[in-house]
């Protein structure tokens, strides 16, 4: 059975899927209702959550994976997605958190703290949750491109050591049936062998003394026979 390995680009693939897409259609739901308290909370949600995984995962990964050889490598995928993802993402987080900052700061004695404010955020969010899926997406090829490619590579050994094994054992298998089918005929021949020498000696031994015999019994005759011709 196959195990899921919680790698850090992994979890940051199940955190969006799971958990930051979802909050970000439901705070759009939410500003469509007019329901603005609970936008607020939702988008401030959102974005603690992104600049968590930004700051915990993507940054590292990125000054791993790419930075070191920039911008040799934008020709490869492995490094062009990667960084228009960082691109399209830091774009959408930078008018998130001014988004929300407008909010949190509007009517209260804070609201100095944003030097520019613009009056219709309407269009802004529509723009800066375009982008947030969009960034989603990307991460998906990013993902696709980084991790994908580990995991063929770690399947492709496979076959062949079914092959050996398979070789091996069957190879194995049939040599000890060979040498026990020889075994088992050479006692065989051996004994047939045994048994018929005994019998030839026995019919040489028995031949033998009927010879004798004969023999035996004709030479008292001659011997008389010449006998009764001397007299």
């Amino acid at each position: 059975m196959n195990t899921i390995e919680w790698t850090p680009g992994f979890f940051t693939l199940v955190m969006y899927i799971v958990v930051l897409v979802p909050l970000m259609l439901l705070g759009f739901f939410f500003a469509y209702r007019k329901m603005f308290s609970a936008h607020k909370m939702t988008m401030t949600l959102v974005l603690v959550l992104n600049w968590a995984l930004i700051a915990g995962v993507m940054i590292g990964s990125y000054q791993f994976a790419v930075l070191p050889d920039l911008p040799g490598n934008l020709s490869d995928g492995f490094a062009l997605i990667p960084t228009i993802h960082g691109i399209v993402g830091l774009v959408a987080q930078l008018m998130a958190t001014y988004l929300v900052l407008l909010m949190w700061t509007e009517n209260t004695p804070l609201e100095n703290i944003v030097i520019y404010r613009i009056k219709n955020i309407k269009t802004p969010m529509r723009v800066t949750l375009s982008l947030w899926l969009i960034t989603v997406v990307l991460g998906f090829g990013v993902y696709g491109v980084w991790y994908g490619g580990e995991a063929d590579a770690s399947d492709a050994p496979a076959p062949d050591s079914t092959e050996e094994v398979t070789l091996d054992s069957t190879e194995e298998a049939t040599e000890p049936a060979v040498d026990a089918t020889e075994d088992a005929s050479d006692p065989a021949l051996d004994s047939t062998e045994e048994s018929s020498q005994p019998a030839t000696d026995a019919t040489e031994d028995a031949s033998e003394p009927a010879v004798d015999a004969t023999e035996e019994s004709a030479e008292p005759e001659v011997d008389t026979t010449e006998e009764a011709d001397g007299e």
